[in-house]
């Protein structure tokens, strides 16, 4: 009886750390609370300019609101000083626009790839740098 007890008291002192821990967890490899000033280039011609946010385990962009999309959980992972992740904004009425990146301190690069189901997929580069916060 004090062993299933034991037992049940372990299970739920689990649940507990990975409800508290979870969205900590998901922030992985040092990206929440950074942003990022990016260009994004189809071939070599800059079509646009953005901010990415990585705040609480999810991706968003400044000119996500504008066009539908809502903020999506990244994925990243760490390996010596770089760190690569992944994330896919989904808007109902725009489709999708799914992040590849690397961040090298306070540079980050990749490729987004933007689909809107009606037209063919438009695949831009990007390249950028962390935004400083002033005090």
């Amino acid at each position: 009886m004090a062993l299933d007890y034991f037992r049940h008291v372990r299970l739920l002192f689990l649940l507990l750390m990975v409800m508290f821990l979870g969205p900590q967890a998901r922030a992985q490899g040092g990206l929440d609370g950074r942003s990022f000033f990016i260009g994004l280039f189809e071939g070599e011609v800059l079509t646009e300019t953005d901010t990415l946010f990585f705040q609480n385990g999810q991706l968003s962009f400044a000119s996500a609101r504008k066009y539908g999309f809502a903020p999506a959980a990244y994925r990243s992972k760490s390996k010596q000083n770089q760190i690569t992740g992944s994330a896919l904004n989904r808007s109902k009425l725009n489709g999708t626009m799914l992040w590849n990146f690397s961040v090298v301190a306070d540079s980050i690069y990749g490729y987004a790839v933007f689909d809107n189901r009606v037209e063919n997929p438009v695949r831009y580069r990007f390249q950028g740098k962390q935004v400083v916060r002033k005090p």
